[in-house]
């Protein structure tokens, strides 16, 4: 069957294997004007990647091959939507996931709900199908955020891929020309019963029990077994540790069995100075002796109202005096743009990074492979060095000093789901990623040492105004003033 221009220009048999092919050219051909207005290479193979995935995990028991530019990008066996599911994402998402298999007020439910903690950053892994088809619905989405709100922190979405079933007198699928959206005669009835039944699985109660696939048969003993096993896997995670901790036995020897300290200890040899040397420095005495005296009174200025520190609070405010005002600052918020105003003084030329111990494996699905792939020359300009290994898989070998505590698994996850597209220029994108690795730089209710609380003190001294990159204020003031008046000393 040939179609040009929508019409029929050519019908005959022809043998050929199991299945369908179509082949699209010229597809803009009497409409140039899209064609111009079409985004780069890579921005449309992300839009047509997405589809197809849709495609694949709407029709689960059909076979797909998806290939882009010779590769093969996405390969389903059409033996079921797990099997979809893993060959889209990746083996690790069933693991992550509850599976639903329910019928309540007439609607079906089938699919998979990620785990409380299993979140993205986005809505890209986020599959509706009504009836078998792809599609977006306010109600069901609505429903479903409200059944993880618990779980939930800003800019965080539910993973899922769900089919619900009812009769089609009961759904409008023509609300859109491409039949992506779709409407419900009853929205409360549909909003009620997605929200009941996701509540009811996350938190755990006796509803749940015939919508999870359990094992009710094993005895007693076995569950017991199996209770013990999770409890050990539990405190096994939580005995966690950072780079940080590698580094620290090789720096307790450092100068102990180091060949390089007998060189980098001895005493740097004094400088012999020549007649014409100190010609030249008596003849700049003169600008010599101005600019230490501008360097005395600014440090006299700096001396006279310093920054007092008081205390810190609840591991995350650190409240600091200064003449009769009292500042109450984040330190997350401040250490996050401290960081990233160095960052913005970053050049391949200054940046000291340092390689890891171990280094840190990334093992992307085809979808977020292709985000690592456009942002790996701006993370090199950032002074981490990732480079792709075998098998697919991604390795982090160096990072900046500044960087070395962050959580490596967090900040590319944030990475690979974060939409690029809307990042037109390469400066936009080394913003964006600039402030996802100062994020990710900062540990929540760190309690920092007295060191640590020098180092801030010192830089936050004449900084106290800004704000973090994500815009929070790094320092609230309250003066002496309003103190007094809280406590009626003055009116």
């Amino acid at each position: 069957i040939r179609c040009y221009g929508g019409s029929l220009s050519d019908v005959e048999y022809f043998p050929c294997k199991k299945g369908t092919k179509i082949l699209v050219e010229d597809l803009f051909y009497n409409t140039p004007v899209r064609a111009k207005f079409l985004k780069v290479p890579k921005s449309e193979e992300a839009e047509i990647s997405n589809i197809v995935c849709r495609m694949m995990l709407s029709k689960p028991e059909i076979s797909f091959t998806y290939t882009l530019n010779d590769k093969v990008i996405f390969q389903t066996y059409g033996d079921g939507l797990e099997s979809a599911m893993i060959n889209v994402y990746g083996y690790e998402v069933i693991n992550n996931c509850f599976y639903i298999e329910t019928q309540k007020n007439g609607i079906s439910i089938k699919g998979y709900i990620g785990k409380h903690n299993y979140l993205k950053s986005n809505r890209t892994y986020q599959t509706l199908l009504v009836n078998g088809r792809y599609v977006i619905n306010s109600t069901v989405n609505l429903a479903i955020t409200n059944a993880y709100s618990s779980y939930l922190m800003k800019r965080q979405y539910p993973f899922y891929v769900l089919n619900i079933d009812m009769p089609s007198e009961f759904v409008d699928v023509n609300v859109h020309p491409n039949k992506a959206d779709v409407r419900f005669q009853n929205n409360q009835v549909v909003y009620s019963t997605i929200y009941s039944v996701i509540s009811s699985v996350l938190d755990g109660t006796s509803q749940a029990l015939d919508i999870v696939k359990i094992d009710l048969n094993k005895d007693e003993d076995e569950l017991k077994k199996q209770r013990s096993i999770i409890e050990e896997n539990k405190n096994a995670v939580n005995a966690t540790f950072t780079v940080k901790d590698l580094v620290k036995p090789y720096r307790e020897q450092k100068g102990k069995n180091n060949p390089f300290s007998s060189v980098f200890d001895k005493p740097e040899p004094k400088r012999q100075e020549t007649q014409e040397q100190l010609d030249v420095f008596a003849q700049n005495k003169l600008y010599i002796e101005k600019l230490e005296k501008a360097k005395a009174e600014q440090l006299k200025i700096e001396i006279e109202d310093p920054l007092i520190f008081i205390g810190q609070a609840f591991n995350t405010f650190l409240i600091y005096q200064k003449k009769d005002n009292l500042y109450i600052v984040d330190q997350h918020a401040a250490h996050e743009r401290l960081l990233y105003d160095k960052m913005l003084n970053f050049s391949n030329a200054n940046i000291i990074s340092q390689p890891l111990l171990v280094p840190f494996t990334i093992k992307p699905n085809p979808l977020e492979e292709q985000t690592l792939f456009k942002i790996m020359p701006y993370v090199k300009n950032l002074g981490i060095v990732m480079e792709k290994s075998y098998n697919d898989t991604y390795v982090v070998t160096m990072v900046p000093v500044e960087l070395m505590d962050m959580d490596f698994k967090k900040f590319v996850d944030d990475l690979t789901q974060e939409n690029l597209e809307k990042c037109d220029t390469p400066t936009m994108i080394l913003e964006k990623l600039m402030q996802k690795a100062c994020k990710h730089a900062i540990k929540a209710g760190y309690k920092l040492s007295k060191t640590e609380i020098d180092v801030l003190t010192k830089k936050l001294n004449d900084n106290l105004g800004l704000k973090c990159p994500h815009g929070r204020p790094v320092a609230v003031k309250i003066t002496k003033t309003e103190i007094y008046k809280w406590f009626k000393r003055i009116v």
